[in-house]
């Protein structure tokens, strides 16, 4: 720090305290140079991680140091710390993280989460939480990128399972799929193939997470079998041999199926009683009414069949139209103008996240928040390539043009304007999630 002028009096100079964060400290904070120094150490600064959260971009605080001699004179020496954790296995979990006054977030096991209810077939997603030793949420995916060391000690990957908690079927566990998110969330896609009681187990590098249990039902129109999977009721065959998919339908006159399955229904079978003209009548009579019952009963089955379906369907279209408009499958991401101009390229999601140049928004609330303050240009181009959609730069730079033109002409602030492009907005490298920001474009 260059303060000016002699050394011929002696300097008196003191640190700030209030203006320390937490996890900065100064000491000493108060001395004296005396005169006829020119140059000398007058503080130690040290920076603690305790109770710090990592976070995607690196912590910022001023020293403010006031000197007083002939003259009086303010510096601030600014300061910047990055907090790189590793992710354990005793803290992390499934479910959300808690939001704390602090601005952090603390993972916190319920000690009697709801179970997961799904129907079999049926894919659901569940969250769950990276946390460091601290019990506070990372804020990146694994294995880590944040440095070599960090990267060298720290896990390389999570691993979901989903286990028969009844032990009816001698079956190796279920691995589930799940995508990284943002900020040490992921999304795992469970699907159980068997009815009961399951657990739902996470794993990282091996060492057991955390579990959930997990209930699985036969869909509405289906009926639990003894082995545990599921078929249609007595009296009616899968259609097309797939009740699962298709449903299930009654069997055709002259034909039954005596106990639950996903069998065929079977030609009946008529003892011929043949004794006199009268009791054949009497048979001939006995059988036009079995028919005739047996046609009006495949009738009504066969309606609350479809009725049931209808409905079914109905519930499923209108849930899904309520999640698509009221909640996103895959976080908002948006790119400042100044850090596109930065790059001088179109980057793709996996460099644009790992580089910290992303903003983005989680939830719906956080999104309709975010662009109620912040102006958000979508852009749509032709690729120009298979693999890259501007392999030769020829798009990038009449983007920044018409984005900056589109600022003049509105009278909007550049530096708050965020783009939305394919290429940085929607991973390019993992299809299931991929999937899962198109679908947030385009809810069914």
């Amino acid at each position: 720090l260059h303060m000016g002028g002699s050394s011929s009096a002696e300097a008196r100079w003191t640190v700030d305290e209030g203006a320390l964060p937490p996890w900065l400290s100064v000491w000493p904070t108060s001395g004296v140079l005396p005169a006829g120094v020119d140059k000398a150490a007058l503080f130690t600064v040290s920076a603690s991680s305790a109770h710090v959260a990592e976070q995607s971009e690196p912590y910022t605080a001023a020293i403010n140091l006031t000197v007083s001699s002939q003259r009086t004179k303010l510096f601030r020496v600014p300061v910047l710390v990055i907090v790189a954790v590793t992710t354990s296995a005793k803290h992390s979990m499934w479910g959300e993280a808690r939001p704390t006054e602090e601005g952090s977030f603390e993972c916190e096991r319920a000690d009697a989460p709801p179970p997961v209810e799904l129907e079999v077939g049926e894919e659901r997603e569940v969250v769950f939480t990276a946390c460091d030793s601290e019990g506070l949420r990372v804020a990146h995916s694994l294995p880590s990128l944040r440095s070599e060391a960090v990267a060298a000690a720290g896990p390389k990957a999570f691993h979901v399972e989903l286990h028969d908690g009844e032990g009816l079927r001698a079956a190796r566990p279920a691995e589930m799929l799940y995508a990284y998110v943002s900020l040490g969330r992921y999304k795992a896609t469970v699907a159980s193939p068997l009815v009961g009681d399951l657990d739902l187990l996470l794993y990282v590098d091996g060492a057991l997470v955390d579990s959930r249990h997990v209930v699985a039902r036969c869909p509405p129109y289906l009926v639990p079998l003894p082995d545990r999977s599921c078929g249609c009721d007595t009296n009616l065959e899968p259609v097309g041999g797939l009740a699962e998919s298709q449903g299930c339908r009654p069997c055709y006159m002259g034909y039954h199926k005596g106990a639950p399955g996903n069998g065929s229904c079977q030609p009946d079978t008529w003892p011929i009683i043949v004794s006199s003209v009268g009791g054949a009548l009497g048979l001939v009579m006995i059988l036009v009414l079995v028919v005739f019952a047996r046609r009006i009963y495949q009738r009504h089955l066969l309606a609350m069949a479809a009725a049931e379906r209808e409905g079914a369907e109905k519930r499923r279209r209108i849930q899904e139209a309520v999640k698509g408009v009221t909640s996103l499958k895959f976080p908002l991401s948006v790119m400042p103008l100044s850090k596109l101009r930065e790059q001088g390229r179109l980057m793709a999601y996996e460099e644009a996240r790992d580089a910290g140049v992303l903003r983005c928004c989680d939830t719906m609330e956080a999104a309709v928040s975010f662009a109620a303050d912040h102006p958000l240009v979508f852009v749509s181009h032709q690729w120009l390539s298979a693999s890259h959609p501007d392999p030769h730069s020829q798009h990038y730079p009449i983007i920044l043009e018409a984005a900056e033109a589109l600022c003049a002409r509105q009278g909007l602030d550049p530096e708050s304007l965020h783009i939305w492009l394919d290429y940085h907005s929607i991973p390019q490298e993992n299809t299931t999630t991929k999937r899962l920001a198109i679908g947030s474009l385009a809810p069914s």
